[in-house]
């Protein structure tokens, strides 16, 4: 541990890898801004400012050359017939389609929001933002949103067999009035040469087909009836960053919320390195809500076995092409997914590394309920935290007919399958303890397992944050980073957990003051004196640090009386509140409001005094001379992080 604080600020060397040497500054790059209110397209200046935007990105798209930027605009970006009425649930309609775009290795095209957060994109077609037969493209700061929350349950399910024939006759895979056990008894179906099903209930988010050297950054994409990011035919591509929740909950067709699906190498070039990344996303919620069927299988089981987190499928040499190179999974957090957070199901050269899994088992049974991997080989899973805590079977880390399996220092709280058990290395069994799982806040508490389990040589050199992994590093997506507080602890009391004499609630020094009170006044837990704060107010800085002090009333503050108290400057990080509260006894507090012009029951509060650290604070209380008033001030510390 203590090497491990000495060099948390230590630096750290970036990793190369094969995308380093396109960062390159394009000599005359173009930008073109589109917004869904646009419609210049004539003049010569149409497109290149945000005064005179393109109306579609696909229009845009047919205008840039390598090197060159497409802006989106703030605004919300459909599909042309997205809503009407009656209502079309076989469209074949994107909001976005791309395809053959293509920029240069020393060039690449960026497609972007302005600004994250403010490009929504809807749609009800088949595909809200689509690119194919693309290369050398980046897709950044989208926020992509469904129609699982426009779409009710009882409606998919009506269509749930519903598909078209080649003849474009709509038919029903089985009756849609049979019951599950009378569906569940049919084992003889035919299997279909063709078959498309309804796209409204299986609409994608964003879709990448046929595409190499593509990455997708910083987007959110939810509540999608179908997949919400969908990777198929891809080669020398990366999607970092993205959050991918609430997706595949109105589907039929089995899918999931991140899927990558028949990765190829589509381009010859010898590399044997990580040729798709998955890194630093955050999937979660995602789950089936309707049962799947295949046109290719013979039979249906009438059971929910789809809605996994994160997935990479059909992705071999025999299958699909996938030669040479690696895919590499790491720093993602999923959480809540209907079954596993990972999941790989036929896919060769794979690197599962240092990612956080808790409870993807919100379908509530299966096997696969965190770490899965399923006919699959070359298969490495290392400094993983996965947890699976249930009564139905459901399983932290799983393997079945896999070859060249690697399985070292994760950290597991649940069941694992015989597989594992064969090949496992320094597993550790238990209690991950998070700060607080049940806020999703899967940090490590510093007495968690998971610190200095790592592998260092697998690790990524940042965590899912981008904070630097300090040696020896964490098992799991989130690295550990002692707080203040917690520095604080070891300085005086030899560790940092918050339990024992070292606890927060604990009063160390006799002093009557708790623990947390010392270091949120910015006093040691030392000394029995409860020591007030002293400041030069002319000059405004701090003399010493001090717990709250009251003052009698003064002409100068109105006749009221006056609290100083300290407070540090780094509490919003730390998770720290402080409150003024008025009581009439010792018994019974309630918060004082506060205003620039209080009145009688009111309070103003303003900074007199600071350091780097602290701050005095002087509190106006409220009038003490009114009948009923309050008699009695605090100031309450409170630490609502879990820490």
């Amino acid at each position: 541990m203590w090497s491990k604080i000495r060099r948390l600020s230590g630096r750290f060397p970036l990793r190369g890898f094969w995308w380093a040497c396109w960062l390159v500054p394009v000599a005359n790059a173009a930008t073109f801004y589109v917004a869904p209110t646009g419609g210049g397209t004539n003049s010569p200046s149409a497109g290149t400012s945000p005064a005179n935007p393109f109306a579609t990105v696909a229009y845009a798209a047919g205008r840039v050359a390598p090197g060159d930027e497409i802006v989106l605009l703030p605004g919300t970006y459909r599909n042309p017939t997205y809503g009407q009425t009656p209502l079309d649930i076989w469209k074949l309609e994107e909001t976005v389609r791309v395809n053959n775009l293509n920029g240069t290795a020393a060039a690449w095209i960026t497609i972007r929001a302005q600004t994250p957060g403010t490009v929504l994109m809807q749609g009800d077609g088949d595909a809200i933002f689509q690119l194919r037969n693309s290369s050398y493209v980046r897709v950044s700061g989208l926020t992509i949103e469904g129609e699982v929350d426009r779409i009710p349950v009882v409606l998919a399910k009506q269509y749930q067999f519903a598909y078209k024939d080649a003849d474009g006759v709509v038919r029903y895979r089985v009756d849609p009035s049979l019951t599950d056990e009378q569906i569940a008894a049919l084992t003889n179906l035919p299997v279909l040469d063709f078959a498309q099903r309804p796209s409204y209930f299986s609409t994608t988010g964003l879709l990448v087909q046929n595409s190499h050297h593509v990455e997708i950054t910083d987007c959110t994409v939810h509540h999608l009836p179908g997949a919400g990011v969908r990777l198929q035919g891809i080669d020398h591509t990366k999607a970092l960053r993205n959050t991918v929740h609430d997706c595949s909950r109105r589907s039929a067709v089995g899918t999931h919320g991140f899927v990558v699906q028949g990765g190829t190498n589509l381009l010859n070039d010898g590399f044997t390195g990580t040729r798709i990344e998955l890194s630093a996303n955050t999937v979660y919620d995602n789950y089936n809500e309707i049962y799947s069927w295949s046109e290719l299988k013979t039979f249906i089981n009438p059971q929910i076995d789809e809605g996994k987190g994160l997935t990479v499928q059909k992705t071999t040499a025999a299958i699909s092409g996938w030669n040479i190179g690696r895919i590499l999974i790491a720093n993602n957090v999923c959480d809540g997914n209907g079954f596993s957070g990972i999941h790989l199901n036929g896919a060769q050269r794979v690197d599962i590394v240092n990612n956080t899994c808790f409870n993807n088992q919100r379908s509530g049974s299966g096997p696969n309920t965190g770490i899965s991997v399923q006919d699959g080989a070359d298969v490495t899973v290392r400094n993983n935290i996965t947890v699976a805590v249930n009564d139905f079977g459901g399983r932290a880390l799983s393997a079945g007919s896999t070859t060249g399996l690697v399985v070292e220092n994760n950290v597991v709280q649940g069941t694992v399958t015989p597989e594992i058990s064969a090949v496992a290395v320094a597993t550790v069994s238990g209690d991950p303890r998070f700060v607080d799982a049940s806020a999703r806040v899967y940090r490590l508490r510093p007495d968690s397992p998971a610190i200095g389990l790592a592998l260092p040589a697998y690790a990524p050199s940042v965590d899912h944050d981008g904070a630097a992994r300090t040696p020896p590093p964490d098992a799991g997506a989130l690295e550990f980073i002692p707080s203040a507080l917690q520095l604080w602890r070891l300085q005086y009391f030899g560790t940092m957990v918050n339990a024992g004499t070292a606890a927060d609630g604990s009063d160390a020094n006799g002093s009557g003051t708790a623990n947390l009170a010392d270091f949120a006044c910015g006093l040691p837990p030392v000394g029995a004196a409860i020591l007030p704060a002293a400041f030069d107010a002319a000059a405004g800085t701090i003399q010493r640090p001090g717990m709250p002090s009251v003052f009698p009333a003064s002409a100068a503050d109105g006749g009221r009386r006056v609290m100083y108290f300290t407070r540090r400057k780094d509490r919003a990080a730390l998770g720290l509140s402080y409150t003024l509260e008025a009581g009439m006894d010792l018994q019974a507090w309630h918060p004082v409001p506060e205003s620039a012009a209080p009145g009688p029951s009111e309070a103003k509060l303003a900074v007199v005094a600071a350091d780097a650290n602290h701050e005095i604070v002087k509190a106006l209380l409220p009038d003490t001379t009114a009948e009923g008033a309050a008699r009695f001030f605090r100031v309450k510390i409170g630490n609502p992080s879990g820490e």
